[in-house]
């Protein structure tokens, strides 16, 4: 691990920082902790944070710890696996699938309804002209070409819309079908997060089960003098294991030396 302040630099596994006098907080030690880049002028070049180191990153008397969350954490870093993983990854891979969109069926309802209006004026139409047509044979009247006329691009025009009010019905129907098939699949996902959900909560419980008697053996050692938020802090280091340095902002050890070998990884004290 190097740590760098401006232009004063330490190396080693153990730095502790409280003699130096900086003008830099834990806060922003920890921040280049996690960054790859300079943090107000503190870089750290090191292993960065995993989901457990950065749990426990930065360790001071205000801040809150859920053990419950992090526990099962710890546990993973030792290289736990819980038998629940398989089966819920599988499951998560599946929820990564992204669901169709519903489709608006309101549109083609309404291009159906305004279809059948003019089919119906239309036919009404046809209906008009075959009759007057027919009275022009009867009494040989004048026209008889133009209502032919007329009529056949009148049936012309009706058979292009009765045949665009089937296609219509169709992508309805298929509209339809989609928007069951959508809900159908709804459910499904619904389920399958509800399970990938208890599946999470038996690992962790798989997980917690494993080190919880090694936590408890930790806490009990853990260095007195200090708050008891900070303690179990202390005890979930210990019991798990982290590559990336721990912040501390805490006067539970008498060295940083001291931090290092009792949580086991490398530590920056402020």
């Amino acid at each position: 691990m190097r740590v760098r302040v401006g232009s004063s630099v330490w190396l080693g596994t153990a730095i502790d920082l409280r003699a130096a006098a900086l003008s830099v907080s834990g806060q922003q030690v920890a921040a280049a902790v996690s960054n790859a880049e300079p943090v107000g002028g503190v870089s750290v070049r090191c292993p960065r944070p995993d989901a457990f180191g950065q749990e426990l990153l930065h360790i001071h008397a205000d801040r809150s710890i859920s053990k419950s969350r992090i526990l099962p954490l710890a546990a993973r870093s030792r290289g736990l696996c819980p038998p629940q993983d398989e089966r819920r990854r599988k499951i998560e891979r599946k929820l990564r699938t992204e669901p169709p969109n519903a489709i608006e069926t309101a549109p083609l309802r309404e291009r159906i309804a305004t279809l059948g209006d003019e089919i119906t004026r239309l036919q009404e139409r046809v209906m008009r002209m075959q009759g007057a047509l027919a009275a022009l044979r009867t009494e040989d009247g004048d026209g008889e070409q133009q209502v032919r006329s007329t009529l056949a691009e009148t049936v012309r025009r009706l058979s292009e819309l009765e045949t665009e009010r089937d296609a219509v019905r169709q992508q309805l129907d298929d509209a339809r079908k989609m928007n069951r098939r959508r809900r159908d699949e709804h459910d499904e996902r619904l389920r399958l997060e509800d399970h990938a959900a208890n599946l999470r909560r038996a690992a962790n419980e798989w997980l917690t089960a494993r080190v919880s008697g090694a936590y408890a053996s930790a806490l009990r050692t853990a260095p007195e003098g200090t708050s008891r938020t900070v303690r179990r802090a202390l005890a979930l280091i210990r019991v798990g294991t982290i590559p990336s340095p721990v912040v501390l902002e805490t006067d539970a050890f008498d060295s940083s030396t001291a931090a290092r070998n009792w949580l086991d990884t490398p530590v920056i004290q402020l």
